[in-house]
């Protein structure tokens, strides 16, 4: 999808944020670079402070997904996954093509 209707469906699945997976709570919902080869620049940037869910995957002139951030049970230990990796109970919200 588009950066903006990467945008769109983010704001669309807010609802997800603060929700229990996997014994984590949902921290993020974030738009990323679909192409692999700005993918690693991109996770690189995860652990940095100066972070930004949206517009850290602006700087990438690729297709974008959208994944969401679990907390950790350390301040540093992040993980994440798609955003339709999550099961259908919680209500997720992406266009049919993803």
């Amino acid at each position: 999808m588009t950066y903006q209707e990467a945008i769109e469906y983010r704001e669309k699945n807010l609802h997800l944020i603060g929700k229990e997976y996997m014994a984590r709570s949902i921290k993020e919902i974030f738009v990323y670079p679909l192409d692999e080869e700005y993918g690693q620049e991109f996770f690189g940037s995860l652990n940095s402070n100066e972070f930004d869910p949206i517009q850290t995957a602006s700087i990438y002139g690729s297709d974008f997904g959208l994944r969401i951030l679990l907390d950790g049970f350390y301040p540093t230990d992040l993980f994440h996954l798609d955003l339709n990796e999550l099961p259908v109970e919680f209500g997720v919200i992406l266009p049919e093509s993803y």
